[in-house]
């Protein structure tokens, strides 16, 4: 397992970076009206290195996520196929994406849960994945209460200003 870094300043909500943070990534970009969320892969490992929520501007408050998941559980991070890349830096989807957030949770979901397959661990990052490794929701576990309450400040913050 890689050691997670969670940072969040006054203009993105939320970066969690995984190691060193590699130099070369490629990136799966969520790009919809009102966000735009980064998942780097490292491009020599393959592997999920970054998370950036770079803009958005709506979350759902949600009760605390049970860990009881029924599916295969991996511990480490999730990888990709890069060849889908064809020699770019970014694949954009215009697909939905929730943020949703309780006392000291964060999740993003990108599907539907009953696509998960597998959930891949690494310290407190979770990855819920379908039959093709494909991350349908990352939950980030037990984040301090000011830097819930700081992420939710931004996002509401983001709400009042155009979209990059």
């Amino acid at each position: 397992m890689l050691p997670a870094r969670l940072d969040v300043d006054d203009y993105v909500p939320l970066c969690v970076t995984f190691g060193d943070g590699p130099d070369h990534q490629l990136y799966y970009r969520y790009v919809g009206g009102s966000y735009l969320i980064e998942i780097g892969f490292d491009q020599y490992k393959t592997c999920l290195s970054s998370i950036k929520l770079v803009q958005v501007c709506d979350y759902v408050e949600i009760e605390k996520v049970k860990k009881d998941f029924k599916a295969i559980f991996i511990e480490g991070l999730p990888c990709s196929d890069l060849d889908q890349w064809q020699g770019g830096v970014f694949i954009d989807s215009n697909g939905s994406v929730e943020i949703e957030i309780s006392e000291d949770q964060l999740r993003i979901r990108f599907g539907s849960d009953n696509d998960v397959v597998s959930v891949y661990r690494n310290e407190n990052v979770y990855f819920g994945c379908a039959n093709d490794r494909v991350v349908v929701w990352i939950l980030i576990d037990e984040v301090d209460v000011e830097l819930i309450k700081k992420i939710k400040h931004i996002i509401l913050e983001q709400q009042n200003q155009s979209f990059l």
